[in-house]
């Protein structure tokens, strides 16, 4: 419970700092004021990391100078532990909320058929550079980058037929493979 209060102080803090920064130095600029909010608190959940806080717990001393525990110097690396971790899944599960679903751009899409493009004619040269002796580093590599397309693609029949036919070569190797 504790690590959850810490959690919302450290969140709140960042949001009244990242408002105020907005209202004192950010451009003036006419938008609502809830849209402004809303900019605050992506931003605010967005900065989340703990890799400080958690490696200035870590390096807290053991002993003080005169021998004795250092104090409550296991609930501080908890507290830190439990923040990083609350402050990770808040990031994680509220900003897709926040955000919203990404529409694909114009742009976007033109990039995405330009790299299509671009490893197209890298397979085609790959292809034209195979010989006998690099034909296997060669496969490799052309398959590499057909996957990359794929994934560019997001080609789901595609997909569906390259496992189906995965799955049928390994029926037909264990058939084979027990008859030998």
């Amino acid at each position: 419970m504790y690590t959850l209060l810490l959690t919302v102080a450290v969140l709140g803090l960042r949001l009244i700092w990242v408002l105020l920064m907005d209202i004192f130095l950010g451009p003036k600029s006419r938008d609502p004021w809830q849209l402004r909010f809303k900019n605050a608190l992506i931003l605010s959940l967005s900065g989340v990391r703990g890799t400080i806080t958690l490696a200035s717990t870590l390096s807290l001393p053991l002993f003080l100078d005169d021998g004795t525990a250092f104090p409550a110097r296991d609930l501080i690396i908890f507290l830190a532990a439990g923040v990083i971790l609350w402050t990770l899944l808040a990031s994680n599960y509220l900003l897709p909320l926040l955000i919203g679903k990404e529409t694909r751009t114009e742009q976007e899409e033109e990039e995405t058929q330009a790299k299509i493009e671009i490893l197209t004619n890298v397979i085609t040269g790959l292809n034209e550079l195979t010989t006998d002796q690099n034909r296997l580093a060669a496969a490799q590599i052309i398959s590499t980058y057909t996957s990359r397309i794929r994934t560019l693609r997001k080609d789901e029949n595609n997909d569906k037929a390259q496992r189906s036919l995965g799955l049928s070569v390994l029926k037909w190797e264990r058939e084979h493979a027990a008859c030998a």
